[in-house]
């Protein structure tokens, strides 16, 4: 059992205490290291959860957040793994539309159960979807958000000119307006906020804007490990490039392993978390260390839970479908 503890949950899956926190010589993954997954998904229910729950024994992973990419009861889907394992999963909610009115409430009735430690993955701009990321509906959920203190997890792309999901000065000042109307709200940008190519030149400078201009902004890596290499295994120019702006910004990103595949879960996690271990080694030890797990536990620790907090009256609050309860959703 995990418990929060100056911030940081700690417990089954923690490093054990006492030990010399030094960036490791000889070895070239970290295998010591934790781990803490803050964008991953499931497709098919309980079969992803137990096949997920034996990765994360596999490979050392503390805890996962998790989202349904699928559009009918997505958020009861991952709400059942968050009551079976609350301590291994984060279920993060995403099952409504992103302009439509009634999603305020629908957002604020669950919220308002502590059951949900994030909301997201929210396709913004991505995978050919296109909402206008400062809609007053999404206005609206971004301040509640920041009133629970859960972590909206955004598709944001704005490093990309392909034309599916290109980064448009549009989008991209609509970002910045978002950050700045809602400081008290952590906003997580996925996938670097790169999206596919062909990529913008002025990405990284511009992410170090974003990271020095706004202090509520973090970033996952979810999806990027396929590009750190160049064909002999070393570096690449991307691969290089990111472990400097991560170096000026440790405390800020979060590792993602976007793991989602039906099917072919663990060889994608195989995959994925050996070619982050490899990179996380370039890192001095305290920044692998909080890139890999640290910084994720501090922002889940932080989210407001009914049980540990003073027993307030019961709220009943207008749904899409009429009047739901607080204690939604319960497992029968």
């Amino acid at each position: 059992m995990m418990v929060v503890v100056g911030g940081e949950l700690a417990g089954v899956g923690a490093s054990s205490g006492g030990q010399a926190r030094q960036r490791p010589g000889a070895a070239m993954c970290l295998p010591d290291l934790w781990l803490v997954d803050v964008h991953s998904h499931v497709w098919r229910g309980a079969a992803d959860f137990a096949e997920l729950l034996a990765i994360m024994d596999r490979h050392r992973i503390q805890a996962m957040g998790v989202s349904a990419l699928v559009w009918h009861d997505a958020d009861r889907l991952v709400a059942g793994a968050g009551f079976a394992e609350p301590d291994r999963f984060f279920p993060f909610l995403r099952g409504f539309e992103l302009d439509r009115g009634t999603s305020i409430d629908y957002v604020r009735n669950r919220l308002a159960t502590g059951r949900f430690k994030g909301i997201g993955e929210l396709f913004v701009n991505g995978h050919g979807h296109h909402t206008p990321g400062d809609h007053p509906v999404l206005m609206e959920i971004y301040r509640l958000a920041g009133e629970y203190r859960v972590p909206v997890l955004l598709h944001w792309t704005i490093g990309s000119r392909a034309e599916r999901e290109a980064g448009t000065r549009e989008g991209f000042q609509a970002l910045k307006r978002v950050l700045g109307a809602h400081p008290g709200t952590t906003f997580i940008l996925a996938h670097l906020g790169r999206g596919p190519a062909p990529h913008r030149e002025n990405h990284f400078a511009v992410l170090d804007h974003l990271l020095q201009r706004y202090r509520n902004l973090r970033v996952d890596l979810a999806g990027l490990h396929r590009d750190l290499y160049d064909a002999e295994g070393r570096l690449s120019r991307f691969g290089n490039e990111l472990l400097e702006l991560i170096k000026r910004f440790p405390r800020r990103f979060l590792l993602g392993l976007d793991l989602g595949e039906p099917g072919s879960l663990a060889g994608e996690a195989d995959a994925t978390v050996s070619a982050w271990r490899r990179f996380l080694v370039y890192l001095p030890y305290e920044a692998a260390e909080a890139v890999g797990r640290t910084n994720a536990l501090h922002l889940f620790g932080a989210c407001r839970h009914p049980d540990l907090e003073r027993a307030r009256p019961p709220l009943r609050i207008r749904g899409e479908k009429g009047f739901l309860p607080l204690d939604y959703p319960v497992p029968d």
